[in-house]
């Protein structure tokens, strides 16, 4: 869609007119709520301009998120100024970023509201395409298990931090490979070897290199269990992930004791490691008990 949004008063924020159209995946939190709302129900060519309240907007200001702290707390290496972005850490690992609105001699204030907090907001909405693009709810997954015993219980609970992560993420088009009955992204192209898969966009054998893809096409991949499947090709296969995506995510067996199963048979985060040339994950997950242990890598690649 392309957008035009300014304050009540008439201050213009941003717009997208005279540039590329913004592109966001309802439902995972990618855009405010409003114009999430608003979105919802419009057809390809339609326009409307709609009045979004902060509640709906960027939440409401809330002065306990401000903060004075003596200019001894300040960066050494930073010389305090109004307007001044900084990055910060909460107790729970999370990044926040902190605005300087206030310096004297002695302090600095810190305010980790969104510079839009409390503001009421009016957009221009043009929507110029709609593509199906969602994740997998917990309803369709039970609905697989009544299907398929290969959707067991236990298979939820990587499935669903795979979820958690792309919801934090902002994404247009989807690559995965070896998805069986059904993608973790509704509208998600599809890479594998089996004809017989649904909705397939290739029909072609990972470990035969290259992909028929181009470069940078994707701007994301996905591949849960299928890393162990591509015979000696892993290394090579990663590369092709690196060429065709900016960021992957990828789930393993780990640690599995099974050596008639060789497919599946120790692997340790050190043969991940070489599978994926060594590239250190921005994050990383274990799921599941010692005996059947999975582990999901979270790649963005520059």
């Amino acid at each position: 869609m392309h957008y035009t949004s300014k304050l009540d008063d008439g201050t213009a924020l941003a717009s997208s007119i005279d540039g590329t159209s913004m592109r966001f995946t309802i439902g995972v939190g990618q855009v405010i709520p409003g114009l999430e709302q608003a979105v919802v129900g419009m057809n390809p060519g339609e326009s409307k301009t709609v009045n979004i309240p902060s509640d709906k907007a960027y939440g409401p200001y809330r002065n306990e998120m401000t903060q004075v702290i003596a200019r001894s707390q300040f960066p050494k290496h930073l010389k305090p100024e109004v307007g001044q972005k900084l990055q910060g850490r909460q107790v729970n690992g999370q990044t926040i970023t902190l605005m300087v609105t206030g310096v004297s001699e002695s302090s600095v204030t810190l305010d980790a509201n969104h510079p839009l907090a409390g503001k009421n907001l009016t957009v221009d909405i043009q929507l110029v395409d709609v593509s199906e693009m969602r994740l997998m709810t917990y309803s369709e997954f039970e609905e697989l298990r009544k299907q398929d015993p290969y959707y067991k219980k236990s298979r939820w609970g990587y499935l669903k931090e795979v979820i958690g992560i792309i919801t934090k993420e902002s994404f247009n088009s989807v690559l995965e490979l070896g998805a069986y009955k059904q993608p973790i992204v509704h509208g998600s192209d599809i890479m594998d070897v089996n004809p017989n898969r649904p909705n397939l966009t290739y029909l072609h054998d990972a470990t035969r290199i290259p992909w028929p893809v181009e470069n940078s096409k994707y701007d994301l991949f996905i591949a849960l269990q299928v890393w162990e499947h591509l015979k000696d090709k892993q290394k090579e296969a990663f590369k092709e992930v690196i060429r065709t995506s900016k960021m992957a995510i990828l789930s393993f067996p780990l640690n599995w004791n099974c050596p008639e199963n060789i497919r599946h048979h120790n692997i340790t985060e050190e043969k991940i490691s070489e599978w994926t040339l060594h590239i250190n994950p921005v994050k990383k997950i274990k799921v599941g008990k010692r005996s059947s242990e999975r582990i999901i890598y979270f790649f963005k690649f520059k």
